[in-house]
């Protein structure tokens, strides 16, 4: 996806690689093993019988602070990047030379989230942190990726739906049936499976959060109607667009 400098159009925003999640990771790995290391020679030499609670918590220590560091030597290697948002695309520029993606290339888009739970159970009284990172898929299986920029990453896929979602509704509109989100979309209606629903009998369409069907015959409940964390973003939000253009 290194493009051969295609007309992206207006600049529109310019995002740095934010240093606040390295220092915050690199700082958190590193209490985490100094506690762990503590916790071990607690465990080891300063009690005669080793206690499975006292192992176990050096285990976690010692397993939170070492995903941390590399969680942080991840972003280290991000720290000089900046992305240049475009009307039509989007350009990466760091130590490397620029790399160039126009929205045309752009096919899947992808999400993979982590949580680090400090705290009660990762609640958001505890402090739970989730980490994600956004892959920009082209037809070939190239890829670019996006980590911890939620604001770049949530206007990106807002002006790929509007890029791509007229070509979609042309294919549909042209008797084609359309694969978003391993469902099949068509003028008749929706397929999954083999079982078609038809728009005519589709009496209700929550598309607000997830997706909730209400049919003449009672509720839908396809698990694979709604996105999860690997699935293709784009194509689910073009789903819903569907949903709430033809139901």
């Amino acid at each position: 996806m290194v493009g051969d400098k295609p007309d992206l159009g207006r600049q529109i925003a310019q995002f740095k690689a934010n240093f606040t999640y390295f220092l915050v990771s690199l700082v958190a790995a590193a209490v985490l093993l100094v506690l762990g290391f503590y916790t071990a020679v607690q465990t080891l030499f300063m009690r005669q019988e080793i206690e499975m609670a006292n192992f176990l918590l050096t285990l976690l220590l010692f397993g939170l602070g070492v995903s941390l560091a590399l969680f942080a030597f991840q972003r280290f290697a991000d720290l000089g990047a900046s992305y240049v948002l475009y009307e039509r695309g989007i350009k990466r520029l760091d130590s490397n030379e620029p790399r160039i993606v126009s929205w045309d290339e752009v096919k899947v888009v992808q999400r993979a989230s982590r949580t680090i739970a400090i705290g009660r159970e990762g609640s958001k009284e505890g402090g739970g942190r989730q980490w994600r990172t956004w892959k920009l898929i082209s037809e070939d299986g190239n890829s670019f990726t996006i980590s911890d920029q939620p604001r770049l990453a949530s206007m990106i896929v807002g002006m790929l739906l509007v890029h791509h979602w007229p070509a979609i509704q042309g294919r549909i509109e042209n008797g084609e049936k359309v694969v978003l989100n391993r469902i099949l979309v068509s003028k008749e209606g929706l397929e999954y499976k083999g079982y078609l629903i038809p728009w005519s009998r589709i009496k209700r369409a929550d598309t607000a959060d997830h997706i909730k069907l209400d049919t003449i015959s009672g509720p839908i409940n396809w698990p694979e109607i709604n996105s999860h964390d690997d699935d293709d973003v784009l194509g689910y939000l073009m789903l819903r667009r569907a949903i709430e253009y033809y139901s």
